[in-house]
């Protein structure tokens, strides 16, 4: 079962396998993918590794751009294309209340947020969730076992395309 791991251990875990400051998304675009859902011209859709909700999901720029003046119209369009399609394929497969969709970034590089533009599909299982209680680490992040971000991945993973 998915488990909340404490804001301190999500950290340290992110703190040894990143460079001082290094784009947290880079690193992730860098990375195997190993639960990429949809990788497209201008965006990937891929699984957050430290998700505040089970199932949240990021759609990133795959080019380093940190301001919305720096992104092309097919650029937007496609992030915003995946991002609903993320949000639909959640609501069918997850069955969340609803789904919390954010643009998040920080303006300078930090352990677990930084500038590169990128959306986040958020589900919400619970009414008492608010914004304030989500979009924030404080409460610590969620975890699974390997086989349990397997299922989530090949269940989003198959559903995307259909959308």
């Amino acid at each position: 079962m998915p488990h909340i791991i404490s804001r301190k251990k999500a950290v340290d875990k992110i703190t040894g396998s990143i460079k001082p400051g290094e784009c947290l998304v880079c690193r992730i675009l860098k990375s195997d993918l190993k639960y990429a859902i949809h990788k497209g011209k201008y965006t990937t859709t891929v699984l957050s590794e430290y998700p505040r909700t089970w199932g949240q999901t990021m759609i990133v720029l795959n080019a380093h751009k940190v301001a919305i003046s720096e992104i092309t119209k097919e650029e937007w369009t496609e992030i915003s294309e995946n991002t609903r399609k993320t949000a639909l394929v959640i609501e069918n497969v997850l069955k969340p209340l609803r789904c919390y969709i954010s643009s998040l970034g920080a303006t300078e590089n930090l352990i677990n947020t930084c500038p590169h533009i990128h959306f986040n599909v958020l589900p919400i299982y619970n009414i008492q969730d608010k914004p304030s209680e989500i979009f924030t680490w404080k409460n610590g992040v969620f975890q699974g076992e390997e086989s349990e971000w397997k299922k989530l991945w090949s269940e989003l993973d198959l559903n995307f395309n259909n959308q």
